[in-house]
């Protein structure tokens, strides 16, 4: 079995712009630390992937929505892997012709809707064991998904010794909260809610953590709701990739980079920061947001996504 996250180098960090009073903002690209494992998804399933390597497991089975991130990383794995992997997904009807779940599909996942027999329940329906079966939760947050995103931290700070800031766009919290586990007392980690949710409540009841003093969260960068969006959101993500030629998924990073702006321009920073915004990956997510609402925002080829 092939180790997709042996021999993998650190993802690049760049300088993106300077703006005044000498605040700088850099990209830690992980969009780009494996050419088919993307940004935080590729850090959630390495130690995910490790354990289940330990044992005599031989299923993955995760769960997610329609166009998640996340399914598509583990279809992706299971192929790299030989893995056979099963999609649970969180409704009980679902376009499997979406972009989201056709790159699934043609990794080898078998997808299942909510109404539809759960082999977590009725393995033996699927020739499976429920000993040979590891359950990986929606998103990779586990203990293993916040492993893997500690190992963020460690790495900004070799390739840019004087950050000062860090900031990340937040989902189900996990990325942020392994982040926080190893985070040095001088650096603030800022948290981008694109959420419709309390993320400090989150935080505390899903994984027990307590904000520190150097822990921060951006509230208003939802534009409505989780996968809501505006005019001028659409603008600013066509706006950023003419100037940087750089993909923004309209979902998680256009949010959080536009937050960085927005931040920037309201005097959140102190002068000569140096911010490190974390790109998290998730491009395919623009696929079906394309499809979805009729827009045609720069993203990638869906054979991007495939092997």
């Amino acid at each position: 079995m092939s180790d997709p996250f042996l021999h993998i180098p650190f993802s690049p960090l760049e300088l993106l712009r300077t703006f005044d009073k000498g605040i700088k903002l850099h990209i830690k690209r992980d969009d780009l630390v494996h050419p088919v494992l993307e940004g935080n998804k590729f850090r959630k399933l390495k130690y995910n992937y490790y354990h289940f390597l330990k044992g005599s497991l031989k299923v993955i089975i995760t769960s997610g929505g329609a166009f998640s991130n996340h399914l598509v990383a583990v279809s992706q794995l299971g192929r790299l892997t030989g893995i056979r992997t099963f999609g649970l997904i969180n409704n009980s009807y679902a376009d499997l012709e979406n972009p989201s779940l056709s790159i699934c599909r043609r990794n080898g996942m078998s997808i299942l809707l909510k109404n539809e027999i759960n082999p977590l329940l009725s393995p033996e329906k699927f020739g499976i064991e429920a000993a040979e079966i590891f359950y990986i939760p929606e998103g990779g947050s586990n203990i293993f998904g916040l492993r893997g995103c500690e190992d963020i931290v460690p790495e900004i700070t070799s390739q840019l010794p004087e950050v000062t800031h860090i900031v990340v766009p937040s989902g189900t919290g996990s990325t942020f909260t392994g982040m926080s586990h190893c985070l040095p007392s001088h650096i603030q980690l800022i948290a981008v809610n694109v959420l419709k949710m309390d993320l400090k409540n989150h935080l505390r009841k899903e994984f027990g953590l307590v904000l520190s003093d150097n822990n921060d969260i951006w509230e208003g960068f939802h534009f409505g709701k989780y996968g809501a969006y505006s005019d001028e959101l659409i603008k600013f993500i066509i706006d950023f990739y003419s100037e940087f030629q750089l993909l923004l998924d309209p979902i998680y990073n256009s949010k959080g980079i536009y937050a960085v702006y927005d931040q920037i321009k309201k005097g959140y920073f102190q002068p000569n920061s140096q911010i490190v915004y974390l790109q998290t990956g998730g491009n395919q997510g623009t696929l079906g947001f394309n499809q979805r609402f009729g827009k045609n925002l720069p993203c990638k080829n869906i054979d991007n996504f495939l092997l």
